[in-house]
């Protein structure tokens, strides 16, 4: 993990930061399919939201369930990211994700983890 360079321009402090994220679109029937998420790994993590690696494009406004696995809460947390932006980078999607509808005690914990590791 290390600090991102250049200004900071959102509210909270990005961590950059490779952590485990399944994955899956809000409300998807899991009768469809056998294996419902899908797997992705952070690139950068902030109190406010996430940047997945997604192997597609997203629409604006998409809200997505992810389950993620972090360092203080390693058997994973579910958790629901709005889709603020989709980009292709090469051969994948840079997918960034507003938190939503978050437990106010995780996501302080997200902002304190964050600190602590851009401070340590």
């Amino acid at each position: 993990m290390e600090k991102t360079n250049g200004p900071e321009r959102r509210k909270h402090n990005r961590l950059n930061a490779n952590f485990v994220v399944n994955y899956r679109v809000k409300g998807f029937s899991s009768e469809l399919y056998s294996s419902p998420f899908e797997f992705a790994k952070t690139t950068d993590v902030s109190q406010g939201g996430l940047l997945l690696t997604t192997d597609r494009k997203f629409d604006k406004g998409t809200h997505l369930t992810m389950v993620i696995e972090l360092p203080f809460c390693p058997e994973g947390i579910e958790i629901t990211g709005k889709v603020v932006n989709s980009e292709k980078e090469e051969n994948a999607y840079k997918t960034h994700l507003m938190f939503k509808d978050s437990d106010e005690a995780f996501l302080k914990e997200i902002g304190d983890f964050v600190r602590n590791q851009l401070n340590g």
